[in-house]
């Protein structure tokens, strides 16, 4: 038995609902220093050429950074 994934373009993301499944590749990323902490930001964009900018604090950072590399 296969089953269908369906994934939903980054259009269709709202911030009541958080189960979503989404593919993205990551266009640019980089580290900010803040007066909160340090962040590690990124640029992504999904098949259909939508783009977010996307960050995480610094307790996900390093998992994030190897998990999701530029360009992948």
């Amino acid at each position: 038995m296969s089953t269908m994934i369906t994934f939903h373009p980054l259009t269709k993301l709202r911030p009541f609902k958080n189960n979503w499944r989404v593919q993205v590749k990551c266009l640019h990323s980089w580290r900010h220093n803040t007066s909160f902490g340090d962040t590690f930001e990124k640029v992504l964009a999904d098949q259909w050429g939508n783009k977010i900018h996307a960050f995480c604090k610094r307790t996900l950072m390093y998992h994030f950074q190897r998990e999701l590399p530029q360009g992948k």
